[in-house]
């Protein structure tokens, strides 16, 4: 709903919407038909991202990063770098541990990767952009309205690097 508000607003430019369910696909194509600046495709981004042409082009991750394994994110990173994404956005949930009980800091330095809660994992964004060639342009960590206390955003916008 999010990349229909924005194709709304910006009919001139190409919204791709990948998920590897047919039935995603054709969902969104009923419920985002007056939209022809929008595609769906059911796929692979490992079979459809290396087909295309993405030159300039901004990858957004929204509440998905999460539930990967961190070598999958790393992997991630690498080939939207691979296939000329200039930005990578992610908007992505964080919070206090449910099994350390201790909450998670993001820096530019390698370290693991930790459980949040419910099969979902802190990854740290910085490092893990940096490593696949981005430099990390604004972020942000977002309070919400949830039940619990602790639960935040992390948003940032990151560039490839020349």
């Amino acid at each position: 709903y999010v990349d229909y508000l924005l194709a709304k607003k910006f009919p001139g430019v190409k919204f791709i919407g990948i998920d590897r369910e047919p039935i995603t696909k054709a969902l969104n194509e009923v419920e985002f038909k007056d939209c022809p600046n929008m595609d769906f495709v059911a796929a692979d981004i490992w079979d459809y991202l290396p087909g295309g042409s993405f030159n300039n082009g901004v990858f957004l991750h929204a509440r998905t990063m999460l539930l990967f394994n961190r070598p999958l994110v790393e992997d991630i990173y690498g080939l939207v770098a691979k296939c000329g994404f200039k930005y990578i956005v992610g908007f992505e949930q964080f919070g206090i541990s449910r099994t350390t009980g201790q909450g998670y800091t993001f820096d530019e330095n390698d370290k693991e990767s930790a459980y949040f809660r419910d099969g979902m994992y802190t990854h740290n964004y910085p490092w893990l952009l940096k490593k696949a060639g981005y430099e990390i342009q604004r972020a942000e960590i977002i309070k919400t309205g949830h039940p619990f206390p602790d639960y935040r955003f992390l948003a940032f916008i990151a560039k490839l690097s020349q």
